[in-house]
């Protein structure tokens, strides 16, 4: 025997079907009304409703975070699969096969791509700032494992930049501002988590060699020694920080990470910078377009953090000799091409061309 509520649900079924074999359908406030011509299906609403009787369509929930089949029926638990134009919410955190997390993902060419993903900065994708002075954008990318999104400005140099230091969790609201601080850097380093200010430090005379190809996989540690035993002891004038793997004279670039043309500014880039953006000590560096803060810099000898929140040291790409070049940033001045032991730790700000 069919019961009362499957009857009822048949003969809405089918009450629908017939009408939608004769017309199209609205459904919502006012359905008596025109519909879009456009449209198969228009769910309507008052758009003079008070605030408090707002409502909204919620997309079917599923969790993408540990299933390795995404469109087939041994996942949707229906005889078919999924069909090009399907649209769902994925409520997991799913970082691999193309996922970025929560957000909203259409199936499409046999993937499921994200529509509207607040983990990549919300509807559209990342596109660079206009042309004018100050006008800002956004980049995605991967750091410390997970998908980021940064904002990017147009600098007085004509240049795309980060909005705040790599590591950072927001844009600095002040010189001193704690949260835009982030991440410091040794020379040479790339994003495996020795960054991090609070991280285990070891000793230069564990690694064999001491440069680049002795921690290629990686290593969380900040890397410390007695000078002349710091980090990379033994570089020199032609080593380089690029994008490319590691090697001997070669540091992996963290700003190759968020695409083509992404990097750590030269010298003559940060001199530019300096100049058109009348960059002259800690407060106009703040006021500039890039807000720039001071975080101070971690100390290459025994890993303790100096200096934070009166001075701010940017890295620049260069080596000079066994040292590396650097922008220091002080209360009341700046140093565009200051030296410095490859081991300190240092803020990375990136660059576009």
């Amino acid at each position: 025997m069919i019961s009362c509520k499957k009857r009822i649900a048949l003969a809405s079924l089918l009450g629908f079907l017939a009408f939608q074999g004769m017309a199209q359908v609205k459904i919502g406030y006012n359905a008596a009304g025109n519909l879009n011509n456009a449209a198969v299906l228009e769910l309507s609403n008052n758009p003079a409703a008070p605030p408090n009787t707002w409502k909204a369509q919620i997309l079917p929930y599923v969790n993408f975070t540990s299933v390795t089949s995404f469109a087939d029926s041994s996942v949707w638990g229906i005889s078919g699969s999924a069909t090009d134009g399907a649209i769902v919410y994925n409520v997991g955190v799913r970082t691999t096969n193309g996922f970025k997390g929560k957000g909203v993902y259409v199936w499409s060419n046999d993937a499921w791509v994200p529509l509207d993903n607040p983990v990549a900065g919300g509807p559209g994708p990342c596109t660079d700032p206009a042309f004018a002075a100050g006008s800002t954008g956004c980049v995605s990318f991967t750091y410390k494992g997970q998908p980021v999104v940064y904002p990017t400005v147009r600098a007085a140099d004509g240049k795309i930049w980060l909005m705040k230091n790599l590591g950072a969790s927001q844009v600095a609201t002040s010189s001193a501002d704690v949260a835009s601080y982030g991440d410091l850097f040794q020379w040479g380093r790339w994003d495996d988590g020795h960054q991090t200010p609070t991280s285990p430090t070891i000793a230069a005379s564990t690694l064999s060699p001491n440069n680049p190809s002795g921690i290629s996989s990686g290593s969380p540690n900040f890397i410390l020694g007695p000078n002349p035993g710091d980090w990379w002891d033994a570089g020199s004038a032609s080593d380089t920080w690029a994008a490319g793997a590691p090697s001997a004279t070669n540091g992996t670039d963290p700003c190759s990470a968020l695409g083509a043309g992404w990097h750590i500014a030269s010298v003559a880039e940060w001199g530019s910078l300096i100049t058109l953006e009348s960059i002259t000590d800690a407060s106009s560096a703040f006021s500039s377009h890039l807000k720039l803060p001071v975080p101070g810099t971690r100390e290459g000898q025994n890993g303790t953090l100096i200096n934070v929140g009166s001075s701010g040291s940017y890295w620049a790409n260069e080596p000079s000799g066994i040292y590396a070049k650097d922008v220091t940033i002080l209360g009341s001045g700046i140093n565009p091409a200051d030296d410095a032991l490859r081991s300190y730790g240092m803020s990375v700000r990136c660059m576009k061309n």
